[in-house]
């Protein structure tokens, strides 16, 4: 059925309308087309229905239908069950189905503990993936967030201390146990009191030189009694108080000839002395 119009009126109205009606396999010119006049009058309900004649009949439910040929007399339901009840409270359907936990019409999940839209029986997690990826796990807790170090890693990339102790590093060997890798040694004197103390070097090679008394790096000499810069020899170091070393004669001489007593001043004791051994023979003579 199809409504061309509706009219409103206290009195009559009628007409005549040229109907053209192109069925759906007629080519698209409409050279198959049907063209019909239509003529209506409100006078009777049978012009009402679009009959060119008069005529009389039920029409309860005002639908343009007479009751006799109206399959509903009524109004069909949203289920197309005339004057039926339509979609029951609680159902979700003309079936009678009801909404699931997801909310699915006909649905069949029951329960969805953690209302992630998955239902429990293949949800893959009911409740939350911690930072680790594991259901309902702690999270990054451990020494390497997610996992703990190895025993034998010194890091959290795999990795072992190698020879002289470098985690991750390439040295092989380290005989000495001093931290360096023996491919990386340098030699040479690690005194810091030594006069050739290396400051690079990582290998002591007892190559350590010390000042002397004269500070020459690496002398021999052992006294310089006077500071003087001249090492002292062991002749020198035989001189008494009051005596002084002749490098030219040699020996020891008196460096303050009336210093009798040595004491390292000329004093009445000298005088005494004098006078005591006055008229002695300084050696024995025959």
């Amino acid at each position: 059925r199809v409504l061309i119009a509706q009219f409103t009126t206290a009195g009559t109205v009628s007409g005549t309308l040229g109907l053209q009606i192109v069925p759906e396999t007629a080519p698209s010119d409409s050279t198959n087309d049907y063209r019909l006049p239509f003529s209506f009058t409100t006078e009777g309900l049978g012009d009402a229905l679009g009959f060119p004649e008069a005529c009389t009949c039920e029409n309860v439910d005002n639908d343009y239908l007479c009751d006799d040929v109206d399959p509903c007399i009524g109004i069909e339901d949203e289920c197309g069950i005339c004057n039926g009840p339509g979609i029951l409270e609680g159902d979700c359907d003309c079936e009678g189905n009801q909404l699931d936990i997801l909310g699915v019409c006909g649905g069949e999940c029951t329960t969805d503990e953690d209302n992630d839209g998955l239902c429990d029986d293949v949800d893959p997690c009911v409740g939350a993936f911690d930072d680790c990826g594991v259901c309902n796990g702690p999270g990054a807790v451990y020494n390497c967030g997610c996992f703990d170090q190895p025993v034998d890693d010194c890091d959290c990339e795999g990795n072992q201390l190698d020879a002289a102790g470098l985690c991750g590093g390439t040295c092989t060997l380290d005989a000495d146990n001093d931290g360096v890798c023996d491919t990386d040694e340098i030699n040479g004197c690690t005194d810091s009191d030594a006069c050739n103390y290396l400051d690079m070097a990582t290998e002591e090679d007892d190559s350590c030189l010390y000042f002397d008394a004269i500070g020459e790096c690496g002398g021999n000499c052992e006294v310089d009694v006077d500071s003087n810069g001249v090492c002292d020899t062991s002749d020198q170091l035989h001189c008494g108080p009051g005596t002084e070393w002749n490098g030219e004669l040699g020996l020891c001489v008196i460096s303050c000839p009336t210093d009798i007593n040595l004491d390292g001043a000329t004093a009445i004791g000298d005088l005494l002395l004098l006078l005591a051994s006055f008229a002695s023979l300084c050696s024995d003579t025959e």
